[in-house]
């Protein structure tokens, strides 16, 4: 399905600095998750992955963890440095995979550190995960899809596809075209305003977001938690 042309041409150097800052406000930055848990020897990697997405769709792969054998602890570690390091818009998670095992020590890490991830709560749906993995077909054929020498294991993931042993990091993936859509179909309504208005209207979205990732709520006084969605 993916072939490895596709790949060509679209890898690129990621340079930190005040430019890439600049850079990130432009785009709609995701992080998603497959909290695959399991030793064995066939057991699925788990996969954390962030990924930038510009006014043109084209998707940037800032990091990527991929790793077997990972224990509930250092996953949520590894989540919450990408949120630390990426400020991601949208942090996307399984409900069912991921309830049991993480409520309870999410809940706790965020009370411990000040930090909250914006959790996006991910329903399981009637889609398959192979048709899921279908939906990035198009984006990989317009070379929309942009990587780093360090992710190669993703580009083997999807030029195996789907005859290949894993596909874990390109499922985590196709998740990232939901919260990219949702994220950009949402006009903010301070666009039509006058300059001075709009101004305005910004600084009290970005107050409003910021109290509701404190967990704070300035109508009803009730906690606005993503474990209580």
């Amino acid at each position: 399905m993916f072939k490895r042309d596709f790949f060509e041409d679209t890898k690129f150097t990621l340079e930190h600095g005040p430019s890439l800052q600049s850079w990130l406000e432009t785009c709609y930055v995701c992080t998603t998750i497959d909290p695959a848990i399991g030793k064995e020897k066939d057991a699925c990697h788990a996969v954390v992955v962030t990924v930038a997405w510009d006014e043109r769709g084209h998707g940037w792969v800032l990091d990527l963890f991929r790793q077997k054998g990972v224990q509930p602890d250092d996953l949520l570690e590894e989540i919450y440095r990408h949120d630390r390091l990426w400020a991601p818009k949208a942090v996307g998670l399984e409900t069912r995979g991921f309830q049991s095992i993480y409520i309870y020590n999410a809940r706790e890490k965020s009370r411990d550190t000040g930090q909250y991830p914006p959790w996006v709560p991910l329903k399981d749906s009637k889609v398959s995960k192979d048709l899921r993995i279908a939906g990035l077909e198009p984006l990989a054929r317009m070379k929309r899809i942009h990587w780093q020498d360090k992710h190669y294991a993703l580009i083997e993931e999807f030029c195996s596809y789907p005859r290949g042993k894993y596909k874990d990091a390109i499922d985590a993936m196709a998740y990232q075209i939901e919260l990219a859509i949702r994220g950009r179909a949402i006009k903010p309504a301070w666009d039509d305003l006058p300059d001075e208005a709009r101004k305005k209207a910004i600084d009290e979205d970005r107050w409003k977001k910021k109290l509701a990732n404190l967990h704070i709520s300035g109508y009803s006084g009730r906690t606005r938690d993503w474990y209580n969605i």
